[in-house]
């Protein structure tokens, strides 16, 4: 926890009184220990978990009055959409890996110890395509959306 709490400070000197915690979802586990670590130290920041899907475990958090709301599903609702999703999130939560190992702890100087990547090269590349193609959809259907009176950027890779 101490070192954790040296990487909090390196990266974020100041806390707020509030911050977003934004993941994939379901339950809301990070977001309840974070929210602890900060009750027990006496820190003076409250966690709103912001997620992408959440079932109906997000509720033992809920209920002790941490904030942790869904945008696709809340609370398992609607049931077809939350329950199809968190049925298999493996597929997405695939695409939206990062090239690196996963966090294991941090050192005493709160610098975070890393796991090995352990996905072979031709899937790294599979995963960066489809993240490609995600953020060329958002660019996409943002101009769409906010047509900019500026001319476009001919070098960008989404023009």
């Amino acid at each position: 926890r101490r070192n954790f709490l040296r990487y909090l400070k390196a990266v974020v000197p100041e806390l707020p009184e509030r911050v977003a915690l934004v993941d994939l979802g379901y339950s809301g586990t990070i977001q309840k220990h974070l929210q602890a670590i900060f009750d027990h130290e006496g820190i003076r920041c409250k966690t709103h978990g912001m997620y992408f899907v959440t079932g109906s475990g997000i509720r033992k958090i809920q209920a002790r009055g941490i904030v942790a709301e869904g945008f696709l599903g809340d609370n398992g609702q609607p049931l077809g959409i939350a329950h199809s999703f968190m049925r298999s999130p493996e597929l997405v939560e695939q695409c939206l890996m990062c090239p690196i190992g996963s966090t294991l702890d941090y050192d005493e100087h709160g610098q975070p110890i890393l796991g090995d990547q352990s996905l072979p090269a031709y899937q790294l590349e599979e995963i960066a395509r489809v993240q490609a193609g995600v953020l060329d959809f958002a660019s996409r259907f943002s101009r769409l959306r906010h047509p900019s009176p500026w001319p476009p950027n001919t070098n960008s890779p989404t023009s």
